[in-house]
């Protein structure tokens, strides 16, 4: 098995860069759940974005049918 080599200890923790940026607001952002109406190209953009920036809870809505 391969171990992960860190450069510094900020590699170790993935939402530090997020947790520097919004300080006591992320705290916020992990909490609370966000809904998501459409998932075209837009809906589909902003949940990967939210997802990133560390919401833990996301409802996607789409009445689109296939």
């Amino acid at each position: 098995m391969s171990e992960i080599l860190y450069t510094n200890n900020y590699d170790k923790d993935l939402n530090d860069r997020t947790r520097r940026y919004f300080g006591n607001l992320y705290e916020k952002i992990e909490k609370y759940p966000v809904l998501v109406i459409g998932a075209g190209a837009v809906g589909v953009e902003t949940v990967k974005n939210l997802a990133m920036i560390g919401v833990k809870k996301i409802y996607l809505v789409d009445f689109d049918k296939v």
